[in-house]
């Protein structure tokens, strides 16, 4: 049966790759339904993968009897992106709009073969070689100073250099994790881990650029299932997203354009000078 995994970076477009996927006929993309931190504690990390599989089919025969099932949501749906450009609280952060709870895909006609795709970012990059090995695999990325600084703008663990969930499944992550006592250099690291791990262990050919799939209106999913060749929706890039800080992200970028990554492997230098360029009057800077 076509049981597939997505996974890829916090904030590289893979809420809105399930969002899209589930514009295409029999498909249904879920956006982390699935509680993998405590399935880990409670059964052990060697148990997942069987817990996964046995996830899959209880999913798809949930669909197919009542076309109801569980996600992330927003109003009842999977969104295109889980927060909105509001900031709040004491860190002046924006905040997840996202609740785990009931999808309806009432009125989708769905095949007894239909396409399931499942995405958990940190978590099925953790473990990616061993599911590798029951399912396709599929990888989401973005621009490296672009996902910098979502992760800086959001209320999420990786915005303190932390992602739980892949700690508690990948001990050596959490290890080195726990060695950085700097935030940004945690999440300097974040980063190289996730592009490190989906390059060698998916190759470029399974993943797929955000950039490619704001510009072809969704098709560049094709990748993941031919169906997404009929996507043409209007995407519009977040890359330079105004609640971004640019003094923040200048500074990111500066510290990007000096290291070394997987990251270089889809991205060049003058994509994050690009970015960096129109930002440096916002910031007040004259060099």
């Amino acid at each position: 049966m076509p049981d597939v995994i997505l996974t890829g970076l916090p904030r590289s477009g893979s809420t809105l790759t399930c969002h899209l996927l589930n514009q295409c006929q029999d498909t249904v993309a879920l956006h982390e339904p699935m509680p993998l931190q405590k399935l880990a504690l409670e059964h052990g990390v060697g148990a997942l993968p069987l817990r996964i599989k046995e996830y899959y089919a209880d999913t798809r025969r949930s669909l197919l009897e009542n076309r109801r099932t569980t996600s992330k949501r927003v109003d009842g749906r999977v969104p295109d992106n889980t927060f909105g450009e509001a900031r709040g609280g004491d860190e002046n952060l924006r905040h997840s709009l996202a609740s785990h709870g009931d999808v309806s895909f009432e009125g989708k006609e769905l095949s007894p073969d239909f396409f399931l795709a499942i995405k958990h970012n940190a978590g099925f990059t953790a473990m990616l070689e061993r599911l590798t090995e029951l399912f396709p695999c599929f990888g989401i990325v973005r621009n490296p100073l672009a996902v910098l600084s979502s992760w800086n703008s959001v209320k999420l663990p990786v915005q303190q250099g932390y992602v739980p969930v892949g700690q508690t499944i990948n001990a050596a992550l959490n290890e080195a994790l726990a060695k950085i006592d700097d935030r940004t250099e945690r999440q300097f690291y974040i980063l190289e881990w996730f592009f490190e791990r989906l390059t060698s262990v998916l190759g470029p050919k399974l993943i797929v650029r955000y950039e490619d799939t704001i510009s072809t209106g969704g098709r560049a999913l094709e990748i993941v299932t031919p169906r997404a060749s009929a996507l043409s929706e209007p995407l519009a890039s977040k890359n330079k997203n105004p609640a971004y800080n640019p003094v923040q992200t200048l500074a990111l970028g500066k510290k990007l354009l000096g290291r070394h990554g997987a990251f270089w492997d889809f991205y060049t230098r003058e994509s994050v000078e690009e970015m960096m360029e129109p930002l440096r009057s916002d910031a007040g800077y004259d060099g």
